[in-house]
């Protein structure tokens, strides 16, 4: 197979570490509020707080009503509380994968070109990635809200290689969501790398993608 000409990312729970993310964020949370709270340890705030945000694809007013319902407050917050503390803090919290950065260099130092595709609120997602520092990586970045699509809807992936200019059998699609990544990819006829360690079951129901795997550097090894 015909090495790529750009491969283009997920941002969340594919260069970004998600559970580690949220434990930084944990810690911020239960500074904030510990307070308010009693009879409850920080492993029992971070275990409500992995639980609710699902990798991330909860919605997030559900995940807030459901840390002013279920965690033991002396003085119950509004949803809107945790709302607006989540969307201060936790971009600044978002770690990298491990392996990342060193990816991202290799990848331009072949001079393969590189582009973003992610699904989000525009000023949470733009955020993150400046925090995590790799919007210079990248050509092209694709906010779902900003785009007015969202994966796996195959036009945004469309979108980003029209601009890029670059045709679809030529590019690779590396996430770790098997419908909306790898699947979405796979509909606008790009090769999805799947990111099997990214924490979701593949459907049984779905093709495979045609690469899988575990560390973000093993795609050096699959570009000959």
């Amino acid at each position: 197979m015909m090495n790529p000409a750009c491969i283009l990312f997920d941002l969340d729970n594919t260069l970004t570490d998600r559970k580690l993310s949220l434990t930084h964020f944990a810690h911020r949370f239960y500074t904030q509020f510990e307070s308010d709270l009693y009879s409850i340890s920080f492993e029992q705030v971070e275990a409500a707080i992995q639980h609710g945000d699902q990798l991330g694809y909860k919605p997030k007013p559900q995940m807030f009503e459901e840390l002013v319902r279920d965690l033991p407050w002396s003085t119950r917050p509004a949803p809107e509380t945790i709302r607006d503390f989540w969307y201060t803090e936790s971009p600044g919290c978002m770690q990298l994968r491990a392996g990342a950065l060193e990816l991202l260099k290799a990848l331009k130092q072949k001079d393969l070109r590189l582009g973003l595709i992610t699904n989000g609120r525009t000023q949470v997602q733009n955020a993150t990635i400046d925090a995590i520092g790799i919007r210079n990586y990248f050509e092209v970045i694709i906010v779902s809200e900003e785009a007015g699509l969202r994966k796996p809807d195959p036009a945004i992936f469309q979108k980003a290689l029209e601009i890029l200019g670059v045709p679809p059998d030529r590019a690779w699609y590396i996430g770790d969501h098997p419908q909306s990544d790898i699947f979405g990819a796979s509909q606008a006829s790009l090769t999805g790398v799947w990111v099997g360690s990214g924490g979701h079951e593949w459907p049984p129901e779905l093709p495979h993608a045609r690469y899988e795997i575990d560390l973000l550097g093993e795609i050096l090894e699959l570009i000959h």
